[in-house]
């Protein structure tokens, strides 16, 4: 169920919801939505982390510490991606996975 009266992580509230709950998923191969790199999550990302905290806690029952250190560094990312966008793509897009 799509809970609307989330006015930004409606998608992440239905997705953990989704997979906790144990519902089956399919792969469609196909895309079902389409995110803009500056849309409505970027422009209201305050709002949107505290959304998904509340998910978490709520779905998840995640405990307020963990919640709280998320957002924290969702917070820490967002600073980084604003005032050293060159740094941040290196930290974000930079893999130490060996083969």
């Amino acid at each position: 169920r799509y809970r609307l009266h989330y006015e930004v992580a409606a998608d992440y509230c239905f997705t953990l919801e989704a997979l906790a709950g144990g519902d089956w998923t399919i792969n469609l191969r196909q895309p079902v939505a389409r995110f803009s790199s500056g849309g409505l999550s970027r422009r209201m990302h305050r709002l949107g982390r505290i959304e998904q905290q509340r998910i978490r806690q709520e779905t998840l029952c995640m405990p307020l510490s963990v919640c709280l250190a998320i957002r924290g560094t969702q917070s820490v990312a967002e600073k980084l991606r604003r005032f050293l966008p060159k740094f941040y793509a290196r930290l974000r897009f930079t893999t130490t996975l060996q083969p």
